[in-house]
């Protein structure tokens, strides 16, 4: 079984500047490029501020699924990366997405 994220399939997204408060998010898309079923077990944040949501966690082969990561910019500022893990029954266990934000203070 493969996870692939492959070359039209992106796995880092940079939101550019966004104001502090701001909530946003970003949808990753993967499929199963293996010829087993892909079962993704686990999606682990680095963060409480950043939440995953899958579309769909059981692949058959050559099966899209998608991952919304939702990052809450609350209380953070200047630079921030954010990652998601997915741990699946893949031989590569752990495939991670990564979002970029360049926080700034709300204008007065």
């Amino acid at each position: 079984t493969t996870i692939i994220f492959g070359l039209l399939i992106v796995i880092f997204y940079d939101f550019g500047t966004i104001v502090q408060g701001e909530v946003v998010s970003h949808t990753f898309y993967f499929y199963n490029a293996g010829n087993d079923v892909l079962i993704v077990k686990d999606l682990i944040p680095d963060c409480g501020c950043t939440k995953p949501k899958i579309d769909k966690e059981t692949l058959n082969p050559g099966e899209e699924s998608s991952v919304e990561v939702i990052f809450d910019s609350k209380g953070w500022h200047g630079s921030q990366y954010k990652s998601v893990a997915l741990r699946t029954n893949s031989p590569i266990r752990d495939k991670s997405v990564t979002i970029k934000a360049n926080v700034v203070e709300p204008k007065e």
